[in-house]
């Protein structure tokens, strides 16, 4: 049996239905919160660090100081906004459901969160230069985003 035999013509392939410009809007809005949550993660041990230097820590056996009231605000407020962006990107890349939510639950792990920020940046990042937006260091470009031509 000839090895063309065994191989899928591109007329039996089933069709990916054409990308939208609206698509694409959506997808890089999602990029860009991803973006926004991982600069978000890196920005959390200064803000830490920089409650420990000034004093407002509380050390053991002391009351809570205002340094750990806003640092437990903002790390709650990191971690809903990253659940969210990762929920949302997770859907725009057409992961199942049930994949959303695992990699949203992986954000509370500290550094495998971050491998599932910088991973579904890499993959949204491919997606959009696949279909020609520019993507920069803060995400792609709004403005870049045309219909897509169908092939």
């Amino acid at each position: 049996m000839p090895d063309s035999a065994n191989r899928t013509s591109d007329e039996t392939r089933p069709s990916r239905p054409p990308v939208t410009a609206d698509q694409l809007r959506k997808l890089a809005i999602a990029h860009r919160r991803v973006i926004l949550a991982v600069l978000l993660y890196f920005l959390y041990m200064p803000v830490l660090l920089g409650f420990k230097s000034a004093g407002l820590m509380a050390e053991k056996g002391q009351p809570a100081e205002v340094g750990d009231h806003i640092t437990t605000i903002y790390v709650l407020a990191f971690l809903v906004f990253a659940l969210f962006a990762v929920y949302k990107l997770a859907g725009m890349l057409k992961a199942e459901q049930g994949i959303g939510f695992l990699y949203a639950g992986l954000m509370f792990v500290p550094v495998v969160g971050l491998i599932v920020l910088l991973w579904m940046n890499h993959r949204s990042t491919k997606i959009l230069k696949k279909y020609g937006v520019k993507v920069g260091l803060m995400g792609a470009d709004l403005k870049s985003i045309s219909e897509p031509e169908v092939n």
